[in-house]
């Protein structure tokens, strides 16, 4: 203990994660791609961005006419990935006027896709990925080298704040179903400094005389 007082805490470094189009030194493409316009309650692009986004990265629901519609967690993880500029320099502070935890997403969103995997939101999915979700399962996932176009989900999702209370007895019966469908279950907990933990549940079939614990 004589030494500690010689010791040089460095603190955690955060990353750094820009929540305006225009802020000083922030990189992007020299051709400036166009924001996604709002189209009945959508965040729609188009054209190639709509096809880039969708075919190398498994974002947003592919429309009609070669759009794309993106969820506001999903384009906030375009801005800060793909480039993709805001609508405007306040829609950050009217996504969160409209959902307190928005940010929660954003950040649970860009850490599950940290490592290139490929998560798609439950409202992205289409009509027969929907169909294998248990409830209550937020998103599917996906390996890096494969695309909900051709290949089957590894893993269900969902994410809580920190400040959650856990229903054990749910969480319970939600692990049970999601392996029943021969899927990973994982969780995502959120922190109030946006830090992400993420663990994997396994059911395991335990005997003994020891009583269990009441779940409630």
């Amino acid at each position: 203990m004589g030494g500690d007082s010689q010791r040089k805490l460095k603190p955690m470094t955060r990353n750094h994660r820009p929540v305006n189009s225009t802020e000083e030194g922030a990189e992007g493409p020299k051709n400036r791609l166009e924001a996604a316009l709002e189209i009945d309650g959508q965040w729609v692009v188009k054209g190639g961005l709509a096809s880039r986004l969708f075919q190398k990265s498994a974002l947003g629901k592919p429309l009609s006419g070669g759009k794309l519609a993106l969820q506001p967690s999903e384009l906030m993880f375009c801005h800060w990935h793909r480039h993709l500029p805001l609508p405007s320099n306040d829609w950050v502070a009217q996504q969160m006027t409209t959902d307190d935890l928005f940010m929660h997403r954003c950040a649970a969103l860009e850490a599950v896709r940290d490592g290139g995997e490929k998560v798609v939101l439950f409202n992205s999915l289409k009509d027969d990925h929907k169909a294998k979700c248990t409830a209550g399962t937020w998103a599917l996932r996906w390996n890096r080298n494969q695309h909900p176009s051709r290949d089957e989900p590894l893993a269900q999702v969902r994410w809580f704040a920190s400040q959650d209370l856990v229903g054990w007895r749910e969480l319970l019966e939600w692990g049970e179903a999601v392996q029943a469908q021969n899927h990973k279950a994982e969780i995502l907990v959120v922190d109030g400094e946006f830090d992400v933990t993420i663990y994997r549940l396994e059911i395991e079939k335990i005997a003994g005389n020891m009583a269990l614990p009441d779940l409630g």
